[in-house]
């Protein structure tokens, strides 16, 4: 089983990713894995901050700007994506809000073990499969059931 690209900092609460991971466990069959992905509070605070506002896309067909904030009292990032795009020979606007939570490792793993969910590894660099390191925009984990006997 797998959660992709930050899907997971979209819960807000902590009691909703514990939430998330005790589903998980109820499902993930016994030999099975469940692997995914978090933006870290770096990665968010950091990071996405680095540029408040920039173009993502200029065509002749589609505009796309981003703007991003941060509540460094709730970990929430907040990304405002605003963008246009022509339909023959007009143009139609969209906005929407993502806001994501950054969570601690501790957090993670807390979360992790309450569900009966095992780390087998934890990677900041998912290319060099190193450890995460405090600058690490984003994790990757690779978990199981915690075996029972």
């Amino acid at each position: 089983m797998t959660c992709w690209y930050d899907s997971l900092n979209y819960l807000l609460e902590y009691d909703e990713l514990g939430k998330t991971f005790a589903n998980v466990a109820r499902v993930l069959n016994p030999e099975g894995l469940f692997i995914f992905d978090m933006n870290t509070i770096y990665g968010l605070a950091v990071g996405w901050q680095r540029q408040l506002a920039y173009v993502e896309q200029d065509t002749e067909e589609l505009f796309e700007v981003h703007r991003t904030s941060y509540d460094y009292e709730r970990n929430i990032a907040t990304m405002k994506i605003t963008g246009s795009f022509r339909e023959g020979d007009s143009w139609h606007r969209i906005d929407e809000e993502h806001r994501e939570r950054g969570y601690a490792l501790r957090e993670i793993r807390g979360a992790l073990s309450a569900a009966g969910l095992v780390e087998l590894a934890c990677f900041g660099d998912l290319r060099e499969m190193s450890e995460p390191k405090p600058e690490s925009h984003r994790v990757w984990f690779v978990t199981t059931l915690l075996p029972r006997f």
